[in-house]
């Protein structure tokens, strides 16, 4: 079996862990688009079907790092998609 990598912010992912980052990164899009919000890391967990909280928190530490995800330090709900424009009706 050919093992496949994908680069991260200089940190390879077998096939398995970049699959599990591109369904963050999916996740966190259908989340703003059905709810109209931010989701929370516990969002993402339930939506990518993950047990561990903390696989979610590293993947999304290496997204930030590698500039695919942004959020406001502090703030409850602020994680968007760099090219994400947010209006407000």
């Amino acid at each position: 079996m050919e093992r496949t990598f994908k680069t991260y912010n200089s940190i390879i992912f077998t096939h398995n862990r970049a699959e599990t980052a591109d369904k963050i990164l999916k996740a966190i899009k259908d989340f703003w688009l059905t709810k109209g919000y931010a989701p929370g890391a516990r969002d993402i967990q339930k939506a990518i079907g993950v047990e561990s909280l903390s696989t979610v928190a590293r993947h999304l530490k290496y997204l930030r790092a590698d500039g695919k995800v942004i959020w406001n330090e502090g703030d409850v709900r602020s994680l968007r998609l760099p090219n994400m424009r947010i209006v407000f009706d």
